[in-house]
This record gives C-alpha cells, structure tokens and sequence, in this order.
C-alpha cells in the first residue's frame, strides 16, 4: 500500500483503456480485492482512505474485498470505518459481485 498514488494512477488508467476516458462511460463501482495484503500500516490506512476520497468525487464507489483479519482490526483501530462504511466491505470478490443495496421505496 505504499505504492497507493501508483496504484490509483494505474486503477484510473486501466479504467480509461476498458471503458473510455468519457466519465459518463466510466464504471460506477469499483471493487478492489485486498485478499493479498498480509498488513498495513498507519500509512496504509491514510492512504485507502485517501484513495476512497479520490474515486469517491469521481461519482464512483470502491467496494473492498478479502480484508484479512489483521487488516481489518487495524483498519478498526485506525477509524478508516468512520470514512469507509463497512457496508463497502466484503469476504469475497463474488459477495461484492452480488451485493444490492436496499433501496428505501
């Protein structure tokens, strides 16, 4: 994670090449799978938080998937809850795939 402005630039690039620089063509969630992250960082965590903010203002939801129990706890300690609801959180790729928010009527 330390190599997250890398990863966002690359995220935005490959997004850019599949659907098209045009933001109207530009997918509305993006599902990110963390399932090979052993441990992060105080940084780590400014840094999913920040890159959260900067899809979010795109007008795109992240979706997190395979937040493994030591990431998940210090994300906990480090409140990136309080930016990221944890409804945007996942067990597995294919839980992200099929959620549906409930839509009040």
């Amino acid at each position: 994670m330390a190599n997250t402005p890398l990863v966002e630039g690359q995220i935005i690039d490959l997004l850019d090449k599949e659907f098209g620089e045009i933001k109207a063509d530009q997918p509305s969630t993006i599902i990110l799978d963390l399932s090979s992250i052993p441990h992060v960082d105080p940084s780590a965590c400014e840094q999913i938080e920040k890159l959260h903010r900067v899809f979010a203002k795109k007008g795109q939801t992240l979706f997190y998937a395979g937040i493994r129990g030591n990431v998940w706890r210090r994300m906990s300690d480090m409140k990136v809850f309080n930016s990221i609801p944890k409804n945007q959180c996942f067990p597995t790729i294919q839980d992200a795939i099929a959620y549906r928010p409930t839509l009040d009527p």
